[in-house]
């Protein structure tokens, strides 16, 4: 079981802080690479136009409200030391938000600064560096992390909140299956478990051997830089997410991708 780390920081909406009542300082275990803590600093207006009386994070009218708030807002993102592992990002909070792939938890930063919220963003393992030892780096096994986090989570703060976009509603999804009673609500963006579903061409690439590291190679960070700013995100924001995509994230999305066979949806549950 994965339990809340001392000093571990949380996103809210006024950057990525430190958990109330925690002393922030840097952590390290055995056969792990030391736990190095990482800033992201959303600046918004000083006076939010955000209605704060929602019955509930996840109602329809509050998403309404982000939506429209969210597109006037302007956003700098300073970032401090990187994070070098699979760092768990636990917080004094029953709500998770987990990210897709390639990204980073820095993605949840516009949103989460337009919530107000405290939230955890958890790194999935090896997209903010090295993967722990012996982590294998399938759906299974990050499915089994995501469990393990949430029932720490829960232990701890209660019924959780999920969400989840991308790779990352995948995992919500098989979590929130596998383990109902420690959820309380979940939201999932740009994934769903759909047999229909023939999985996207660059999913099918990554599932070829050899020609998937050849991608790879090829994929250079401006080029996902270029990328990240075509799909909406503020240019700030895409140079950060494009300056991870490094050797560990590389070799953990075909892992991932062939565990479940460029998502065909053809195994028990992808």
């Amino acid at each position: 079981m994965i339990a809340p780390v001392t000093g571990a920081r949380v996103m809210n909406g006024a950057g990525l802080t430190p958990a109330s009542g925690c002393q922030d300082h840097t952590t390290s275990s055995p056969a792990r690479t030391p736990l190095v803590h990482w800033r992201l600093t959303a600046i918004a207006p000083r006076t939010p136009r955000i209605v704060t009386t929602r019955t509930s994070l996840f109602d329809e009218a509050g998403w309404r409200k982000i939506s429209m708030i969210s597109e006037k807002k302007k956003y700098k993102f300073r970032a401090g030391p990187k994070l070098t592992d699979d760092t768990v990002t636990s917080a004094m909070t029953n709500r998770i938000f987990i990210h897709g792939v390639p990204d980073t938890p820095a993605i949840w930063g516009p949103l989460i600064a337009a919530l107000g919220e405290t939230v955890a963003v958890p790194c999935l393992p090896g997209f903010c560096g090295e993967a722990p030892a012996g982590f294998g780096g399938s759906k299974d096994d990050y499915a089994d992390w995501f469990v393990a986090l949430m029932e720490a989570q829960h232990a701890a703060f209660g019924p959780l909140d999920l969400v989840g976009h991308d790779w990352g509603a995948l995992l919500v999804l098989r979590a929130a299956s596998l383990r109902p009673e420690l959820v309380r609500s979940w939201a999932v963006a740009g994934g769903a478990l759909d047999p229909g579903y023939r999985g996207h061409l660059i999913a099918r690439i990554w599932n070829t051997p050899v020609l998937g590291e050849i991608f790879m190679a090829l994929s250079s960070r401006r080029a996902m830089a270029r990328m990240f700013r075509q799909s909406g995100l503020p240019a700030d924001l895409a140079a950060y997410e494009a300056a991870a995509w490094r050797a560990p994230m590389r070799r953990s999305i075909l892992a991932l991708h062939r565990s479940a066979a460029g998502l065909l949806f053809s195994g028990d549950w992808i």
